[in-house]
Order: C-alpha cells, then sequence, then structure tokens
C-alpha cells in the first residue's frame, strides 16, 4: 500500500510561502483521521510546512523495519503500538524527551523510552475501562446508581433479562473490542501476570488468564445477553455496538474507551444524553484501568519538517481542538475544553492511573504470533472463543482450547 503511494490530499500552506512538505503515516479512519487533519491545518498555517497524510494499515511494522524506500516513507508516523517502537529501534531517530514533564507519570514516559531514550511523543492518549449507558434507560429499569462492584452489575445485568432488554451490546466484528473486555478483567485479576505477558516474559496458561475467560463466559453467554446473541455480535461493528445503546434501544450498556461520546455526537445526534460508570473490579480483584495511546515517532532520515512537527504534536495548541470534540484525552493538563462527560476521574485515571496504577493496552504491546489486528493474533483468538461461547453447553472446553492456543501463539514468531 505504501508502494501504491496512497496518500490522501496535501494540506497546503499559502502560494509561496511552503518551506515544503512534511509526509505523516497514520492507521487512523473515518471521523479520528478528520479531526487529526484539521490539527494539522493549524500546523500548516502556523510553521508554513504541507503535510501530506500516507495512510499505513498494517504497514506499520514494515515501515519501522525500513523496509519501505526512503523516497516513500513517511517522515513521521503515529504508533498505536509501542511494543512496535522497542522492536525496530534502527527505524526511530531519537526525539527531545517533550512530555511534559512533572505531570505525566513514569509509566508513560517509559514506554515512550524504551533503552532510556526517547523516541515518541505522546499525542492522543485513551480511556478503556468504562461503560456507557443511557441514564432514561437506567431509569426505567429503577436504576438510580450505576454499579458500584461486579455483583451490582450482574444483579444489574439480570433486571435488564427480566424487563426484556439486552444488557449488552458487544461490536467483536472490530475484535480490538474483545480484547479490551479481555484485559480489563485479567488487568483487574492480576496485574502482575498482565505486565509480564506484555513484556513477553510469562506464560499464558496461568490461572488468572483462565479465570478472566471464565468471567467473561459468565457475562457473554447467558441467553439473551447480547441482542441476536454472539453471532450477531461477531458481526457487529464497534459503532454499531453503540448506536444499539444510545439511538436504537436494543442494549443497555457498552464497553467502550471515551471515543465512545463522538460516535454518539456525530451517528446520533438527537439520541438522549449518555454517560458512564467505570468498568468494576472483578471478583477478588481492583478495578481495571487499562488506557491505550497513539505517540508520534520520527522515522529515521527525515527531514527537518518531521521533526518540527513532532515537536508541534507536544504542544497544547495541537491537541485543542479535537479535545473538544471529544474522543481525545492530552497528557497535558493545560489542554482544556473538553466535553462535559469528560470529568476530572476520567481525565486523571488515563494520566496516572486509578489507585492501583493503569495498565496500557495488551494487545497494543504483543509480538509474535498474538500481535496484530483484523483477524489475527489475540484478536482472531478471542473472536474464537466468543463464537464458541454461542454454541451453548459448558463454556469450560472453550475456555481451555483458548489458553492452549494463546500458549502456542505466543510462542510463534512474526516477521
Amino acid at each position: 500500500m505504501l508502494a501504491a503511494g496512497l496518500a490522501l490530499p496535501v494540506l497546503a500552506a499559502c502560494g509561496d510561502r511552503s518551506r515544503g512538505t512534511v509526509r505523516v503515516g497514520v492507521a487512523w479512519s473515518g471521523d479520528e483521521l478528520a479531526q487529526f487533519r484539521k490539527e494539522l491545518r493549524r500546523f500548516t498555517a502556523a510553521r508554513r510546512w504541507d503535510v501530506s497524510v500516507v495512510s499505513l494499515g498494517d504497514d506499520v511494522a514494515t515501515l519501522l523495519a525500513g523496509r519501505v524506500a526512503r523516497g516513500i516513507a513517511p517522515d513521521v508516523a503515529m504508533l498505536p503500538r509501542p511494543g512496535l517502537v522497542e522492536e525496530d529501534l534502527t527505524g526511530l531517530a531519537t526525539v527531545p524527551d517533550l512530555t511534559p514533564g512533572g505531570r505525566v507519570s513514569a509509566d508513560w514516559r517509559a514506554l515512550a523510552s524504551p533503552g532510556g531514550t526517547a523516541r515518541g511523543v505522546w499525542y492522543k492518549t485513551a480511556h478503556k475501562s468504562l461503560v456507557w449507558y443511557r441514564p432514561d434507560v437506567f431509569a426505567r429499569l429503577g436504576v438510580r446508581e450505576p454499579p458500584s462492584d461486579w455483583g451490582q452489575w450482574q444483579e444489574l445485568r439480570e433486571r435488564c433479562l427480566r424487563a426484556g432488554i439486552a444488557p449488552l451490546s458487544i461490536g467483536a466484528a472490530d475484535g480490538w473490542v474483545l480484547t479490551d473486555w479481555f484485559e480489563n478483567v485479567l488487568w483487574g485479576l492480576d496485574r502482575v501476570t498482565y505486565e509480564g505477558l506484555a513484556r513477553g516474559d510469562d506464560s499464558w496458561d496461568r490461572s488468572s488468564v483462565s479465570r478472566a475467560l471464565e468471567l467473561l463466559a459468565e457475562v457473554w453467554a447467558p441467553a439473551g445477553t447480547l441482542p441476536g446473541g454472539p453471532d450477531r455480535a461477531l458481526l457487529t461493528q464497534f459503532e454499531d455496538s453503540v448506536l444499539d445503546v444510545a439511538a436504537r434501544g436494543r442494549a443497555a450498556m457498552v464497553l467502550g474507551a471515551d471515543f465512545v461520546l463522538p460516535v454518539v455526537t456525530r451517528l446520533a445526534p438527537q439520541a438522549p444524553p449518555v454517560d458512564w460508570f467505570p468498568v468494576p473490579a472483578p471478583p477478588g480483584g481492583v478495578a481495571p484501568v487499562v488506557v491505550a495511546g497513539d505517540m508520534a515517532v520520527l522515522l529515521a532520515g527525515a527531514g527537518p519538517g518531521g521533526r518540527e512537527l513532532v515537536e508541534w504534536l507536544a504542544l497544547p495548541e495541537a491537541a485543542a481542538g479535537w479535545a473538544a470534540y471529544g474522543g481525545f484525552v492530552s497528557l497535558r493538563t493545560d489542554v482544556t475544553g473538553y466535553p462535559a462527560q469528560y470529568r476530572d476521574t476520567l481525565l486523571n485515571d488515563v494520566r496516572s492511573g486509578g489507585p492501583d496504577g493503569f495498565g496500557f493496552d495488551l494487545s497494543d504491546r504483543l509480538r509474535g504470533g498474538l500481535s496484530g489486528g483484523d483477524g489475527r493474533g489475540l484478536w482472531r483468538l478471542l473472536q474464537r472463543f466468543l463464537a464458541e461461547l454461542g454454541r451453548g453447553g459448558d463454556p469450560e472446553p472453550a475456555v481451555e482450547e483458548t489458553v492452549a492456543a494463546l500458549v502456542a501463539a505466543a510462542g510463534v514468531a512474526r516477521d
């Protein structure tokens, strides 16, 4: 795809004032890409660099490994997977430590600085431990306050079933939705194993991995839990799962990151308001805080415009417009103007974690046979797990088969 030169139109500076063109590669599409392009227009106006946006898709690893011709490779890439930075340092230039010091946790800084050298600048981050719902639906169910623990959440799901409404919608056609569920439960149960798996120095046959899958089966498998059942969930994309709750009333809740809100704003502007509550702590565990983020990295051999763009992306003016729109959280405390739903709890959790810290999205840190998306890696195995649950019967064989598949895939290297 990169070799074909698939690039979106250049954002042009005025007249002959342009200092040249900066190529920036992104994995974003749709609304996220549109919002990023709006921010880049401000960079062009302020710094007089034209910007050409290149769609990377799944070619990010190839790009960082240096297997893309310099003539068509971007100067800057927006990476959602910090594991790639650790794998392919030779393809990256060092950057100044531009993360706002003193206001960002050491965990965020370490993820962008493998080996102690800054390789990226965090730009867009996300809170992935939120359950979204419509307060008016909860009111009709007689629910005055959202659940604060796993038992209350189970009671709420049972109340939904008795009222004839599916408790949950899951956009399982997008496999990352299932990994978000798994990550929240596993991190809440066993943070040590979670981090060990992310680093690649722990085994997937740990009891907490099996326990996380068992809890997911208890949530997903009961008849009526998902509108249309697991089979329909596997054909439902993330945005449709949000609309099932916000606009169509097919389900009461959807687990989703802070970028649920702009989906509602854009696709269901007349729908009743939505709100969120934190994913409850799994039995015997702690309340999870799972986060994700996109860092700007400078490719080796990039020109001066690329370095200037990376430096600009660390500034508050590069985030203000997107923050106001929603679906964007900056690590900078001097970025303001967020939607009302983005109250301090959400923002502070992303920046420093809850009482027990945070876990960065596991699937974005995995390497080898469990890495990747779009029908591969952890995504694919959890989709298969949900399909097995849809066949009914005892979920234990599905749990055992999934653990065995995780162990096997973890030992497979991926080019």
